[in-house]
This record gives C-alpha cells, structure tokens and sequence, in this order.
C-alpha cells in the first residue's frame, strides 16, 4: 500500500495553509504525516513493523527530516534532497533562500538557524536503514561538493574495495564511487565541507593506522590537515582529563566509543559536538574513550 498525503505548505487548502512552511521548514507538515501514520496504524491490513518514508527533492528533504526526528520507519529512500541549508545556497534556488528565511546565513547571526532547519545536524539521531539516490544533471538540488565519512560499524563497500569498522575515508568533489554494502554498515558521514584547493582523496584503514602520542595520555591518530584544518582520531584512557583550551575556528566531535565529557554535560556514544569559534571547554572522561575530531574549519565570526 502507497500513501500519500496533502500537509502543509502543499496546495488545495490556500495561500495561508501553503506558506505555513515560512521559517519552519519541516516542522508543520512532519506534524500532520505523523497524524496519518498514526492513522494508518489502526488499519488492520497495515503492518506496523514494515513501514517505509520515501520522497525526492523537497520531500527528500522532509524524509531525511523525519527519519532524523523519529524512529517509526523500518527504512527510507530519499532521492535529490536537500540536507544542508547552508550549501544549498548553491543550488539555482539559493537565491530565493534568503526570502524564505531570515536573509543570507552569514548575515544577521542567521548561521545557527540555517543549521538548526539541516537534517545533516540531526545525522547521529539517524537509526532508520536510508537509500540514497541523487541525480548528477540536478541543480536544483545538487550532489554535494565532496564527502568525509567514518565507518563505525560493520563494512562499507565500492568499486574500489571494502572497508571495515574504524576506516577514514576523503572523497574529493568531483570524485566519484558507487557505494554499497552487503550486510549492513553504519556510517558517520560529513558532506560538502571542504576547503577550495582541498583535493586530496584519503583512505585510511585499521592496518594502515599509526598511532602517535598525544597531549598527556592520549593517544592520536592524524587523518587530514589542510591549511589549518585538522581531522583525527583520539583515543582517551580511562579516567584522563585534558587541559582547559579555546578553539580557533572551533571544534567538531563525533563520540565513536565511551564516554566524552565536559562542563556542559555528558556526552555517550553516537553524540555530535558542535563548538563554535572561540568557544571554551574542560573536557574528561571516566572511561576508555575514543572520538574523531575536527577543528579549524568553522567561520571565524568577530
């Protein structure tokens, strides 16, 4: 069975039903298909254990929305979406962007409320199985520039060879691959966030890796540098506490094992951290703790 349904911000029940999108992109109408999940679950001939999300372009958008705020779905198929509002200025609607929104994103401290309105930021939340399927020719929502991805678990594929749990992989834009796996694999998966003249393709796998002392008892294992951009593995012993510090050009974390913390919180396995420019922490740990970190390659904002 196929359901489709009519939310808002789609036509037939006027102009203010229709604009009701306006600064809230996926937030009304994942509102009213969840409505009729729930009303589709009352149905006898519907079974709740396999059901599936699938939509191109906008409702591309709205599928990795959803699968990035809910775990309903057995699996999902999103075809020429958006999951970066930051990079779609890009596209051949950017242009209209800055009306949809509150202007330009690097205008009026608008940054975070185009990231908060990305499914890209909600990636760690992702538990549905998603099949991705783009177009080359599609401008109006165009393949990302370039792809960084960690493979955590199980083994991911393509043309050129299998890569196991731990494997760092660079893929350059304008390079290409077709992706697969054969059993399954979870992937931590950044896109379209490379430096211009950031062309060096990378493949780093567990018997390749060569560990290096860090600060105190930390042990580091460097992935890329590129004109002061730094990604890397770090691996924390049990109960280590690193020195207070600032980020220049901030700081991203993925929490691949363990337990990360600081003085804001705790922060488990599969947590993303976000710290802008000139931010500040005391980070720790009471466990053994391995996290892939990146820094430098956010806005440097007076």
């Amino acid at each position: 069975m196929v359901f489709y349904s009519n939310p808002h911000g789609s036509v037939g029940y006027g102009e203010r039903f229709a604009r009701d999108l306006h600064l809230r992109w996926g937030i009304p109408d994942t509102n009213d298909i969840m409505k009729a999940l729930r009303l589709l679950k009352n149905r006898r001939y519907i079974d709740n254990k396999r059901m599936g999300v699938m939509g191109g372009s906008y409702v591309g958008f709205m599928t990795n929305w959803i699968i990035g705020h809910s775990n309903q779905f057995k699996v999902a198929v999103t075809m020429r979406s958006v999951v970066n509002m930051l990079s779609f200025f890009s596209s051949d609607f950017g242009f209209a962007l800055a009306r949809e929104f509150k202007g330009p994103w690097w205008e009026k401290h608008n940054f975070k409320f185009y990231w908060d309105m990305s499914p890209l930021k909600y990636v760690t939340k992702i538990k549905t199985p998603l099949l991705i399927i783009h177009s080359e020719q599609d401008h109006r929502c165009p393949i990302s520039q370039g792809e960084e991805l960690y493979v955590i678990d199980g083994v991911f594929s393509d043309e050129n060879g299998d890569y196991p749990a731990g494997t760092y992989i660079r893929n350059p834009p304008g390079s290409r691959h077709k992706p697969f796996t054969r059993e399954g694999c979870e992937l931590f998966v950044k896109l379209d966030q490379f430096q211009a003249g950031d062309t060096e393709h990378v493949v780093i796998c567990p018997e390749d890796q060569q560990w290096r002392p860090g600060i105190g008892n930390l042990r580091v294992l460097p992935l890329h540098s590129f004109e002061g951009e730094n990604t890397a593995l770090v691996l924390w012993p049990e109960n280590e506490v690193f020195q207070p510090h600032t980020h220049w050009g901030g700081e991203e974390i993925m929490v691949i094992k363990g337990r990360f913390i600081d003085e804001y919180g705790e922060y488990p396995s599969g947590s993303w951290l976000r710290s802008p420019h000139l931010s500040k922490h005391f980070p720790r740990v009471e466990e053994e703790t391995l996290i892939l970190v990146k820094v430098g390659h956010l806005p440097v904002i007076d």
